[in-house]
């Protein structure tokens, strides 16, 4: 049976048990529905509870509560991914396969060929993410930035970090060889819209630091390469921990 887990905030804990927010209770009548005496596993921040569903009253469900343990963190190293803002749709994608991979912070980016302009962080955005790290038992959820300029991104102080640029030239260095050379502790990656960023935005991208590297011969979709680029690095990272190194997984060991 699949493990049913929803991640809540912690005003809805207390020493007395769980009392589940309209939303929550919602989801979980109405959704799964479930009834008094159904078992459910919350999480609220790193820490698995197991709730015994005990009274429906006023529209909220409470329950009481046993902790459990405390959730593994993504296994990858710190990421940021900012990405051109495309369409709600992939938008989803790249936050739901992120927060699954081990990104730590969205950044949407507004660029000259970005056709989607939100101002403001969606609402939806931060229930797919809180959503992603329920379903795969992810112990942080990730943060979802506000929408920023491309130079305003670029101008920030990004700390110690691994920059890099997505591009399609060929002459790029592969991502995974810029990964080996440097293994960074820290990982920035940066993706453009639809059609890729201006030429003049990608020198300014490289003027700031950013290493341009590829993934591909072929040309990806935005929320393609952002899943892939984010993939890879959660691979190498797990295996630079030495994590993946018995040879049954098919990488080599060192």
């Amino acid at each position: 049976m699949k493990k049913r887990r929803v991640v809540i905030l912690p005003d809805e804990l207390s020493p007395q048990g769980v009392l589940f927010s309209r939303a929550h209770s919602h989801y979980l009548v109405n959704v799964l529905r479930l009834g008094i005496g159904a078992e459910i596993f919350a999480q609220c921040g790193r820490n698995e509870y197991l709730v015994r569903l005990t009274v429906l009253e006023g529209g909220r469900l409470s329950g009481s509560a046993s902790f459990v343990g405390v959730l593994p963190d993504s296994g990858c190293v710190p990421l940021v991914l900012a990405f051109g803002c495309v369409r709600p749709g992939p938008v989803e994608e790249i936050l739901r396969h992120g927060t699954e991979l081990g990104v730590s912070s969205f950044v949407p980016i507004v660029t000259r060929r970005t056709t989607r302009r939100p101002d403001s962080p969606k609402r939806r955005w931060t229930a797919v993410v809180a959503c992603a790290c329920s379903q795969s038992g992810r112990g942080t959820i990730p943060e979802v930035e506000a929408p920023v300029t491309l130079d305003r991104f670029l101008t920030r102080d990004h700390g110690e970090t691994c920059k890099m640029l997505l591009s399609t030239d060929r002459a790029s260095t592969p991502m995974l060889e810029v990964l080996e050379e440097r293994r960074p502790a820290h990982v920035t990656i940066l993706v453009g819209p639809e059609g890729g960023l201006d030429p003049s935005e990608e020198q300014t991208a490289i003027t700031e630091g950013f290493h341009p590297v590829m993934l591909t011969e072929t040309v990806l979709k935005t929320e393609t390469a952002c899943i892939a680029a984010v993939g890879l690095v959660a691979c190498w990272s797990r295996r630079s921990l030495g994590e993946l190194r018995d040879p049954s997984c098919g990488l080599p060991a060192d």
